[in-house]
C-alpha cells in the first residue's frame, strides 16, 4: 500500500500557511466584473428591456447602480466562458467565419452592440450567404424551456434576445434578412438553435418590431440628452463661486426639471433585483402619504384587494394573492400606519419576529360604509 509523505514539512505542526488559490481566482474574476464604466448608448442586448425608465437610468445614473451579488457575477463569468468556447467549437466544426465580435450601431437611435460572428453558410441548394450568429449560454431549466423565439416571452431576460437579434440583422453596418441564434446548456453542454415563429432554423428580420425598437431608442436618446444637459449644468453650479444658498436654489430648480419615462406597473419579476430599484422605488415610496394618489400604488392596492376577496373561492387566485402581497411589501414602508385613497382604506401593521414584515388590511370605503349603516 502506498503512503504519501509530505516532503516539505515534518509531521509536526506546519509553520507556513499557503494561500487559498481558489479564492484568489474568485477575487480576480469579481474584481474585473465589478468595475463600473460609463454607459453612453442603448445596448442592443437591452433594446427590448421591459422598462424604458431603466434604459434612461442606465445612461444617466450608471454610477448609482447596485452591485451584482458575487455568486451571480461568477455565473455570468461562466456563461461568458462557455459562449467563447462555443464560438471556437463552431469554427472547429468547419463553419467558415467572416467576422468575429463585430461592433455595430444605429446612430439615429444611439444603439450599439457587439455581434458574436458572421458565418458563411450554404443553403440546401448550395447557395452561399452571410448570416449573423448570436450565442447564449443558459441554465438547465431555461435551456429546456425555450425552443422557439415565442418561448423567449417566458422570462424577463430572454424577452430581450429577440430584439437583440433584430438589431444585429439590420443596423448602420449591414442588413441581413436572417440569422442564427445558438444556445448552450451550461450544465450539460447540450447545444441547439432557437427556431423562428414559423419553425425555421433561422430567425427572420421583423421590420415592424425593428422599427419599434429604433423608435424606442430615439425616445430614450431624447430623455438622456435632456437629463445629461441638466446634470452638466448642475455640475457647473457646484463648481462655481456662488453663495451656498444661491447654489442650492439653482440646483433645486434644475433638479425639478429632470424627468424620466413613466414607470411600468410594478412587476416583481422585472423590478425586484433591478440594479436601479433603490432609486425608482425610493421615489415611488415618496408618493405614499396619508392620502395616496399615485396610480402605480393604487393599481397595486387594487390587485391585492381583488385577489384577497376572491382567495377563499378560487384556489388558483392564491398565487395572484401572494404576488400582489409581495408587491405591497416592497412599496410600503415598514411601519404601522393608516392610508386612504379615493376608493380604499389601507391599514398596515408590522409583524415582529426574526424578519419583521408588513400585514395589510384593505377595505373598500363604500362597502365598509354600507356594512356600518346596516
Amino acid at each position: 500500500m502506498l503512503t504519501m509523505n509530505n516532503p516539505y514539512t515534518p509531521d509536526a505542526v506546519r509553520e507556513v500557511n499557503f494561500p487559498d488559490i481558489a479564492q484568489t481566482i474568485k477575487n480576480k474574476i469579481i474584481g474585473e466584473k465589478t468595475k463600473q464604466y460609463a454607459c453612453n448608448s442603448l445596448w442592443a442586448s437591452e433594446a427590448a428591456h421591459d422598462c424604458t425608465r431603466y434604459l434612461v437610468y442606465q445612461q444617466c445614473n450608471w454610477e448609482e447602480a447596485k452591485q451584482t451579488e458575487e455568486d451571480l457575477l461568477l455565473i455570468f463569468n461562466e456563461g461568458n466562458n462557455q459562449e467563447d468556447r462555443l464560438l471556437l467549437d463552431l469554427q472547429n466544426a468547419g463553419i467558415k467565419i467572416k467576422d468575429l465580435q463585430v461592433q455595430i450601431k444605429i446612430a439615429a437611435a444611439n444603439i450599439t452592440g457587439k455581434l458574436d460572428c458572421v458565418a458563411i453558410l450554404e443553403n440546401d441548394k448550395g447557395e452561399g450567404a452571410f448570416l449573423p450568429v448570436e450565442i447564449k449560454s443558459m441554465s438547465d431549466i431555461v435551456y429546456n424551456s425555450v425552443n422557439t423565439v415565442a418561448d423567449f416571452q417566458k422570462y424577463s431576460w430572454t424577452r430581450k434576445y429577440y430584439g437583440q437579434m433584430q438589431i444585429y440583422l439590420k443596423n448602420d453596418l449591414w442588413f441581413y434578412p436572417e440569422g442564427y441564434f445558438i444556445c448552450k446548456n451550461k450544465s450539460t453542454g447540450a447545444i441547439k438553435i432557437i427556431k423562428d415563429f414559423d419553425g425555421g432554423n433561422t430567425i427572420k428580420f421583423n421590420e415592424q418590431y425593428w422599427n419599434e425598437l429604433v423608435n424606442r431608442g430615439k425616445e430614450v436618446k431624447k430623455y438622456v440628452n435632456k437629463i445629461k444637459r441638466i446634470q452638466s449644468d448642475i455640475e457647473d453650479i457646484q463648481c462655481s463661486d456662488m453663495f451656498e444658498e444661491v447654489k442650492k436654489s439653482e440646483i433645486d430648480a434644475l433638479t425639478s426639471q429632470i424627468k424620466y419615462p413613466d414607470r411600468i406597473e410594478y412587476d416583481l419579476k422585472v423590478c425586484k433585483g433591478c440594479k436601479y430599484e433603490h432609486i425608482c422605488i425610493t421615489d415611488l415610496k415618496g408618493s405614499i402619504g396619508a392620502v395616496i394618489e399615485n396610480k402605480s400604488i393604487l393599481d397595486a392596492v387594487e390587485k391585492y384587494y381583488l385577489a384577497k376577496e376572491k382567495r377563499p373561492l378560487y384556489k388558483e387566485v392564491e398565487d395572484n394573492y401572494k404576488k400582489s402581497l409581495d408587491v405591497l411589501k416592497e412599496l410600503f414602508p415598514l411601519e404601522a400606519k393608516m392610508y386612504f385613497s379615493e376608493k380604499y382604506l389601507i391599514q398596515t401593521k408590522v409583524v415582529n419576529g426574526k424578519n419583521p414584515y408588513l400585514s395589510f388590511d384593505v377595505q373598500d370605503i363604500k362597502e365598509a360604509e354600507t356594512k356600518q349603516n346596516d
